[in-house]
């Protein structure tokens, strides 16, 4: 909400660089990059196609991610 997409885009793609492929990781990815004016397709694609076993979005700003 602060607005820092860059440091926040830093922040998550070191999560999935290191393993981690929960789908809301690369939501939050594809979001940042539509607030930097990037094309966020390729995210999205990575998102549908990882695996959403033990993911479970719970907080009010991942609504707005998924929406």
């Amino acid at each position: 909400e602060a607005g820092f997409y860059t440091e926040a885009q830093d922040i998550v793609s070191q999560a999935i660089a290191a393993g981690n492929r929960y789908p809301l990781l690369f939501y939050y990815s594809a979001q940042f990059a539509v607030a930097q004016g990037q094309n966020p397709a390729a995210l999205l694609q990575q998102a549908a196609a990882a695996p959403s076993d033990y993911c479970f979005p719970h907080r009010l700003e991942d609504l707005g991610v998924l929406q």
